[in-house]
């Protein structure tokens, strides 16, 4: 838990950054590039530290650390999972020479900017380089990393390729590639990535031209450590301009990058020249291995969890919403003000000046139109008290009845039968029986949750229910009334 944490922030030319720190440790400044954290017992000793390199490829900064006492080993590319974005990041090995023990650095790049990071030990290294009683705190700060900037990462699997580029502006995937635009200013396309499969970058310059696009000439170029790497001239028969164009190549698939203008304004505007120098010095291809599950809304709902493709399809639909830190929080409790806005915004939006002060407790708060227009529909009671209680959190047979009398309250009978008698800890004489019936014979409930024994289970229908189960049970409920 680093929710008590200090917070360090670190800022570079061009992009910030943050990292967490415990509160019994301290920062050290060396400099402008480089901090330490050392534990406040033994404040000398820097366990963690952040080194900074700007204008430098992966090589160069890695090469940084080699000497007479140091050598590098391998690297390997990885996923770094931070809040907000997962990150491409390479674990390099190097090994001290003179304690003849292999340690790692973890580096990370962000426009023209590489951060390397403490790593923590290598397996079966003991004690090495730092002590094995602080490698849980090493593991969680390298995990708390995160930029702060206004950018965000792009990364194409498929193609092997990321790059950063401002998150205020879109991206547009195309079927060779991808571009960016600026929707601010009537969707302004600024810089494209092109793919040609099976053509070498001796002759890509050539083949991206046209009858219109006149190519002139070429040269290698040193492209921040990317190779092969060349730059092309092309002459706009049409608009009577010139442009440029970088290609590089990897594997047998060369891609064309949108360049620097060569002209004033021409592709692009002016403007969009020092974005574009920071996505170019951000490009990198990638070989990360074993198995990687991305997301696609939330940082903690990933393609593997298995209520993803319920709360990513409300998601889309504009039925629920996450976090401002970009989480959903699955495992969370939900109060009956967050359902049923929830529910009610799948058939309705109701305006705030035609519903509200309908209990003593909803008055005209986010939450007021929602449960105002649900109690006039007679979806939703009070409490014996009057009161509606929108901070109380609800129990899987209290969110069974919201959902399903939003939904369903002309099909909801007394009379339905249990089809297969699956549950151990259900009452049927209860008064949420009817709506667990219906649910139950309809496979609404998620039971990917729950305790299962001898071929049945245990709903616990008084326990309070998840936001992932609630998006389940809503997302299965639409389909079948249609509304999907």
């Amino acid at each position: 838990d680093t929710s008590g944490w200090y917070v360090y922030n670190g800022t570079s030319t061009a992009h910030s950054f943050s990292i967490k720190f415990p509160t019994n440790w301290q920062a050290k400044t060396f400099g402008n590039v480089r901090q330490g954290f050392a534990t406040s017992s033994n404040a000398e000793e820097t366990l963690f530290t952040i080194q900074e390199f700007e204008g430098k490829s992966f090589s160069q900064a890695i090469n940084s650390y080699l000497s007479e006492s140091t050598a590098y080993v391998r690297e390997r590319d990885l996923i770094l999972t931070s809040d907000g974005e997962d990150l491409i990041a390479k674990e390099v090995i190097f090994q001290d020479l003179i304690e003849k023990k292999e340690y790692a650095l973890t580096f990370i790049k962000r426009g023209s900017l590489i951060v390397a990071l403490t790593t923590p030990n290598i397996d079966q290294v003991e004690n090495f380089p730092t002590p094995d009683q602080h490698q849980d705190v090493i593991s969680t700060m390298l995990s708390t990393f995160k930029f702060t900037d206004n950018w965000h990462l792009y990364i194409d699997f498929e193609e092997k390729y990321s790059f950063t580029f401002p998150s205020n502006f879109k991206i547009n995937n195309l079927d060779d590639g991808v571009e960016i635009y600026d929707s601010s200013q009537v969707g302004d396309k600024f810089f494209k990535i092109q793919k040609f499969p099976s053509v070498s970058i001796d002759n890509v310059a050539e083949n991206y031209a046209s009858s219109n696009i006149i190519f002139e000439n070429k040269k290698d170029i040193f492209f921040h450590g990317i190779e092969p790497a060349i730059t092309a001239t092309y002459f706009n028969k049409e608009d009577d301009k010139k442009f440029s164009i970088i290609f590089v190549q990897n594997g047998n698939t060369s891609y064309a990058l949108t360049n620097v203008n060569i002209e004033p304004n021409y592709p692009h505007l002016n403007f969009y020249e020092d974005y574009l120098v920071e996505i170019l010095e951000s490009f990198e291809f990638f070989e990360v291995k074993g198995e990687y599950h991305g997301y696609k809304n939330f940082i903690d709902v990933r393609t593997n969890h298995p209520n993803a493709n319920s709360i990513d399809n409300l998601t889309s639909g504009g039925v629920i919403n996450g976090y401002p830190d970009g989480t959903f929080k699955p495992d969370g409790e939900i109060n009956r003000a967050e359902l049923t806005k929830m529910i009610i915004e799948t058939v309705a939006d109701p305006t705030l000046a035609m519903y509200s002060e309908c209990f003593p407790d909803v008055t005209n708060q986010w939450f007021a139109p929602h449960i105002c227009y649900a109690a006039e529909k007679g979806w939703v009671e009070g409490y014996e008290d009057g009161t509606f209680k929108p901070e109380n959190n609800v129990n899987r047979a209290e969110a069974m009845k919201i959902v399903l009398e939003v939904l369903f309250s002309k099909e909801i009978t007394t009379s339905e039968k249990l089809k297969n008698m699956t549950t151990k800890d259900v009452d049927l004489n209860d008064w949420y029986a009817k709506y667990f019936i219906f649910a139950d014979n309809r496979k609404l409930l998620d039971k990917q949750h729950i305790l299962k024994e001898g071929g049945l289970y245990y709903y616990f229908p008084s326990e309070n229910m998840t936001r992932k189960e609630v998006a389940e049970l809503i997302y299965r409920s639409m389909a079948i009334s249609k509304i999907l």
